[in-house]
């Protein structure tokens, strides 16, 4: 899984975090150990650079997070729920547009994607992920990164390793992934 699955923040957990790195230029390593004191358990990750790098924003709620660190938080619960095959959380975090190229060249759209996940032609066991990072140019991000998946596909079990491209659009503040670009690494 990547590094986030199955955690959860609130929104005020996640505030208090980025204004301490902020506004007192603790490291990762302080605020984590701040954190642990208070009983919140905080894996190392150096998410906090990267939601202090860039611009930030505020969101409903008050959390503050840049937009790159609010693309890789979706970019990973798109893999949890690739994992999970939640249809209803693909359905949001995908484009309608979407053109998914896999590592084998062949391309889906959204409604062929989902559908083979739903179907279960394509079982997504395992997605740990590394490496990832996101660069923002105003309302579309590039997200990169490695992953190992371990998928059933035609009922065949393959364990891939790839570099991957993703790109995301926001339109009226929402965040979608609208192309996937992988390949398979030696």
């Amino acid at each position: 899984m990547c590094r986030f699955a199955r955690l959860q923040f609130l929104s005020d957990v996640i505030l208090l975090a980025v204004r301490w790195y902020l506004r007192y230029n603790l490291s990762d390593r302080d605020v984590e150990e701040l954190l642990a004191d208070l009983g919140a358990l905080v894996p190392r990750s150096g998410r906090l650079q990267q939601a202090a790098h860039g611009r930030a924003r505020e969101f409903s709620g008050g959390t503050i997070m840049s937009d790159a660190a609010a693309v890789l938080a979706l970019d990973e619960a798109r893999f949890d729920a690739q994992v999970a095959g939640d249809k209803a959380r693909l359905e949001e975090l995908l484009a309608e547009e979407l053109h998914y190229t896999h590592s084998n060249a062949l391309v889906d759209t959204k409604v062929s994607y989902i559908d083979s996940i739903i179907s279960g032609r394509v079982r997504y066991r395992q997605i740990d992920c590394s490496g990832q990072n996101a660069t923002v140019f105003g309302d579309a991000a590039v997200c990169t990164g490695s992953a190992t998946l371990h998928v059933t596909a035609g009922g065949h079990d393959r364990n891939l390793n790839l570099r991957y491209t993703d790109v995301w659009v926001r339109r009226s503040g929402t965040w979608q992934m609208v192309a996937w670009q992988s390949t398979l690494l030696p």
